[in-house]
């Protein structure tokens, strides 16, 4: 009853009911609360005429209006939906687009119609712009033509009118009657005597009688005589220059067909220069009284214009924009010159015609300022050659006096001086005092980068050692000082630092005895150096670097003191006390200082403290170190980076102490080196033997070497002896042999793969193999630039250095393809030669030089064969060969000084300019050891040479 009695009062009568549908839905909503389902099912329980009863019809009216709406709505949305996506299908349907390609294509044809109806518009426009302009300048130049031959005409009639006038004042001078007093003159009678006459014929004009000539004196006859023999006499000299010359038959013609080496002689000719100073002291560009000197220089200038034109590839090294405006200005000289030849006549006195012979002296002076300027820049060039030639000697006698003996240094010394003197009156004659301040700068240069004073790497804690040194122990033999140098070098003894055994100590610090006395063998200022790693290698050791002390900063974190310290410590320890005497002061009190028993208890304690342990080792390291090491050991003392902890503080303390280990090791080894060096013969002899006997080598390898070298020589030979004389002369001695035996297993371009190693070279594999690689990197770098320079067609012998270190950078390029590379370097053609390199020759040096890297990079892969058929690499290899086969075959000194002085000019003539640096490291390092190998096994190498030719005799 309660529940009925809160219910809101409803309609129950049909015409409530009309009235309720009437009502729109959201006003009837308010009538038709929906019940709560609880009451619901209570409403549902009571009877279906109680005051909360709906009509089933009026629900169901209400769900189908629902229903009927939403379906309204859904369908107009997808009525909506389909009208879009129809308008999309038609709007890119087949139909359009075709449309649309239709209405683009057709405006595509109007625009190139158009644009074509434009090019023709302009087309025209221009080719009548064209005939306008070639109309003007025909135009302009008639007109020029017309005023060059009025002003021509003008000068020519005031030339003809002075001429007349010259003409009728020698008459008048002729006429004139001798020169009297003043009295004389004063009479009337007699001025109107000479006066009247010319007054009447003046004023009858031509057709008047004309007065009576005056015969002349004796003394005006005398002097008429005597100009007119002076004039017939002056005319007779001219014409006796003129044909002096004309006989030498000096023309372009024929300076052009002469060979270079005749022509030059020809203007080293004596009665040509003479001729040559005459003509042109005719000629105006000479005064009569020009001094000697002036006037030889003047003439070899003026024929050097012949010389020029006849062979300018010859003469000028280079070709660009100063050597083209050289060779024009001599080609004016020398037309002006012919054409003013050309009009001398007995009509000019055979002095020519006057504006002919102005033309050539106006020619002569832009020229001779041009030659001089190309001169001083080609005598710049050649006098610092000379002076490399001169500072070269210096050098090779630097080197030797030292080092030789003194009676083959005595040898050396005279040599050099003399080919110093020569290459120095040269110098002298060619540039004069300036040539002598360039020489001595050179020198002092030389010297300087020569004798610099290394710095001094010798520890402080063994100078008070050596300063005190019985000079007894002076006297070391050989094994005492190979044990020096190895106490010296001796590596730390089961080191805590891991990661160094990645690595082998050896190969670091240390080289057998054998390997020691070898290397100072080959170079007396050997020294131990940090071995050379590659990119492996060191990535390698980085990462066992960084992994050790990772893993050391982690447990040192978690506490674990006593695992890592007390063994840093003496590893610090063993590596400072062996760098200082054992029983000195110095080592004992390192002794006591480094407590490593206290350190292992304070890091049990958990109260260790690394700033004492490091303030001792920075305070005495300054006092063990060499001077060399001075600043960066005040770096490392200094360093206030935010992450000094432990472990940072002991890695750079570490690597500082291997550097003075390195320091300590080279001292020794400068100490006994005097020592080792007079034995080092005798100890590898010694070695070698006791390696033969004990069957470590049989010399198989040696004698197939030599056989092969004796073999290859001896071939060369008979294909030179065509008639069969076999003349003992031309036999080879052992020594040459032997040398081409060098040559053939050092200068090569064979695979790596294919040399077998001589057992007298066991000691010089990675010797070898770094001559192999420079040599093919000179021999390739020579070809390719002498190629580009014979396409280019420029001088063979000029030094292009801009080429050569773009061909060593891609050489050494190993990202790029050969195609890459060669269009790389045909880029840098046209950068560096701009308008002087046509698309012709590029389009022959881009597949030469293609080819080229193409074969390095095979070469690099094993395959040499695509280098050795080249036929410019085969030119260069052995054009190398046979230079340096010449510089070991060469015995006295007098020879050796000879080939060193002219290497470079001998190098340029070969097109190794660029290379001479690069050679000459080459030659350096093969005497070197062939003179170390010839010394220690030629009683070897004499046997078996001699075996090999009684064999092929």
């Amino acid at each position: 009853m309660a529940d009925t009695l809160r219910e809101r009062p409803t309609f129950h009568s049909e015409e409530d009911d009309a009235v309720l549908l009437k009502m729109p839905p959201h006003i009837a909503a308010r009538f038709y609360k929906p019940k709560k389902p609880s009451q619901r099912r209570r409403s549902s329980s009571t009877s279906s005429t109680g005051p909360g009863y709906i009509h089933p019809t009026e629900r169901a009216h209400s769900r189908r209006l629902k229903f009927l709406e939403s379906r309204k709505s859904r369908l107009a949305a997808q009525a909506l939906h389909a009208e879009k996506v129809r308008s999309r299908v038609n709007h890119g349907s087949h139909q359009v687009i075709s449309a649309r390609l239709q209405a683009i294509n057709n405006s595509l044809a109007a625009a190139k119609e158009a644009r074509e109806a434009l090019l023709r518009k302009t087309a025209a426009a221009c080719a009548s712009e064209v005939a306008k302009a070639k109309a003007i300048a025909e135009e302009i130049r008639l007109k020029r033509e017309e005023e060059i031959q009025a002003i021509k005409d003008g000068v020519q009639d005031k030339l003809n009118a002075a001429e007349e006038r010259r003409l009728e004042l020698l008459r008048a001078r002729q006429n004139r009657r001798p020169r009297g007093s003043s009295a004389s003159l004063k009479n009337p009678a007699e001025i109107s005597e000479v006066v009247e006459p010319l007054r009447k014929a003046a004023r009858d004009g031509a057709g008047g009688v004309s007065p009576p000539r005056r015969q002349p004196s004796a003394e005006e006859t005398r002097d008429s005589a005597a100009r007119r023999i002076q004039k017939n006499w002056m005319a007779h000299r001219n014409s006796e220059i003129v044909s002096s010359f004309v006989r030498q038959g000096i023309t372009l013609e024929t300076f052009g067909t002469m060979p270079f080496e005749m022509a030059t002689a020809a203007i080293q000719n004596p009665e040509l220069a003479k001729a040559t100073g005459n003509i042109l002291q005719l000629g105006g560009v000479l005064e009569d009284s020009e001094e000697a000197g002036n006037l030889t220089k003047a003439c070899r200038t003026f024929l050097s214009a012949y010389l020029i034109l006849g062979h300018p590839a010859a003469v000028l090294s280079n070709d660009g924009e100063n050597e083209k405006a050289l060779i024009e200005q001599s080609r004016d000289l020398l037309c002006a010159f012919e054409s003013w030849i050309l009009s001398t006549s007995a009509n000019n006195g055979h002095r020519g015609a006057p504006t002919r012979r102005q033309a050539f002296t106006n020619a002569y002076q832009p020229f001779s300022i041009a030659f001089n300027a190309w001169k001083e820049r080609d005598q710049l060039e050649l006098l610092n050659g000379m002076v490399n030639q001169f500072v070269e000697l210096d050098t090779l006698w630097q080197k030797v006096k030292d080092d030789s003996e003194p009676q083959v240094a005595a040898e050396f010394k005279e040599s050099i001086q003399e080919n110093q003197m020569m290459i120095l009156s040269r110098m002298k004659a060619i540039g004069g005092k300036k040539a002598t301040e360039m020489l001595k700068k050179a020198v002092q240069k030389s010297r300087r980068r020569l004798h610099r004073k290394q710095a001094d790497r010798k520890p402080r804690a063994v100078a008070s050692e050596s300063a005190t040194t019985d000079p007894a122990t002076q006297n070391l033999g050989i094994q005492a000082a190979m044990q020096q140098v190895e106490d010296g070098s001796k590596v730390d003894e089961e080191s805590a630092l891991s990661y160094q055994s990645t690595f082998d100590d050896e190969s670091r610090f240390k080289l057998t005895n054998r390997q020691i006395a070898h290397e100072l063998l080959l170079d007396r200022g050997f020294r131990f150096k940090e071995r050379t790693k590659n990119q492996i290698e060191q990535t390698v050791e980085y990462q066992a670097k960084k992994a050790f002390y990772d893993l050391m900063r982690e447990d040192i974190a978690e506490g674990e003191f006593e695992k890592w310290i007390p063994s840093m410590a003496e590893t610090v320890r063993q590596k400072l006390l062996r760098l200082v005497p054992a029983g000195s002061s110095v080592h004992q009190m390192i002794s006591n200082a480094i407590d490593i028993d206290l350190i292992t208890q304070q890091c049990r304690a958990k109260t260790y403290d690394h700033v004492p342990f490091f303030g001792f080792i920075y305070s005495l390291i300054p006092k063990l170190c060499s001077p060399a090491r001075d600043e960066a050991c005040q770096a490392l003392i200094n360093d206030v980076s935010p992450d000094q902890d432990y472990i940072s503080r002991l890695e750079k303390l570490l690597d500082f102490l291997e550097l003075m280990q390195l320091d300590h090791a080279n001292y020794h080894l400068m100490t006994a080196a005097p020592h080792i060096i007079p034995h080092a013969t005798q100890y590898e002899q010694h070695m070698f033997t006791e390696d033969l006997a004990g069957g470590r080598f049989d010399l198989s390898r040696t004698k197939t070497w030599l056989n092969n070298a004796v073999s290859e020589r001896l071939a060369e030979l008979a294909s030179r002896d065509t008639e069969g004389v076999n003349h003992p002369r031309q036999q080879p001695s052992v020594f040459t042999l032997v040398n081409q035996g060098y040559v053939s297993l050092l200068i090569h371009l064979n695979p790596l793969s294919s040399v077998v190693l001589p057992e007298t070279f066991h000691m010089d594999g990675e010797r070898v193999v770094n001559l192999y690689e420079e040599v093919n990197t000179v021999v390739v770098s020579a070809a390719m630039l002498l190629t580009v320079k014979s396409l280019l067609r420029k001088d063979a012998r000029t030094a292009w250095k801009g080429a050569r270190e773009k061909t060593a950078e891609l050489m050494e390029n190993h990202r790029l393809t050969p195609e890459a590379k060669a269009e790389a370097l045909v880029s840098f053609l046209k950068e560096d030669l701009g308008a002087n390199i046509s698309e012709g020759q590029v389009g022959h040096i881009r597949p030469a030089v293609k080819r080229l890297f193409g074969n390095v990079e095979n070469a690099k892969r094993g395959d040499t064969s695509g280098l050795l058929a080249d036929p410019v690499v085969k030119v260069m290899l052995s054009r190398l060969k046979g230079f340096v086969l010449a510089r070991l075959n060469a015995q006295t000194p007098k020879d050796k000084v000879k080939l060193a002085s002219g290497a470079v000019e001998t190098l340029t003539s070969f097109g190794m300019a660029e290379q001479v640096i690069e050679v000459a490291r080459i030659v350096d390092g093969v005497l070197a050891l062939a003179a170390a190998n010839r010394e220690c096994y030629w009683k070897w190498y004499e046997e078996i040479v001699g075996e090999a030719m009684a064999q092929k005799d």
